[in-house]
Order: structure tokens, then sequence, then C-alpha cells
């Protein structure tokens, strides 16, 4: 196991995830995404 590895698994798990998230792609400019419109659910399945 390198040292990385071992500093990721050992260290104390963060609080914030969001803010973490944040902070690494802040200084990158951000991210937009963009989400597709929902179409209508199918009907469902019938068992008769």
């Amino acid at each position: 196991m390198t040292d990385k590895d071992r500093d990721t698994t050992t260290r104390a798990p963060r609080r914030n995830l969001a803010a973490e998230i944040r902070a690494l792609i802040a200084p990158l400019g951000g991210v937009e995404v963009v989400l597709p419109p929902r179409a209508p659910m199918r009907e469902p399945p019938r068992f008769d």
C-alpha cells in the first residue's frame, strides 16, 4: 500500500461532504450540470 493509499484509509472522515467537493471544484471554475427533462412514467404492467 502506498503512502497516499494509507493516508486515505486512515484519515478521519470529513463531516461536510458537499463543502469538501465544492472546495475541490470551485478553483476550477465550477461545473454546470444540465439535466434532461423528465418524461412521463410508463404504464405499470398488469398481472391479470
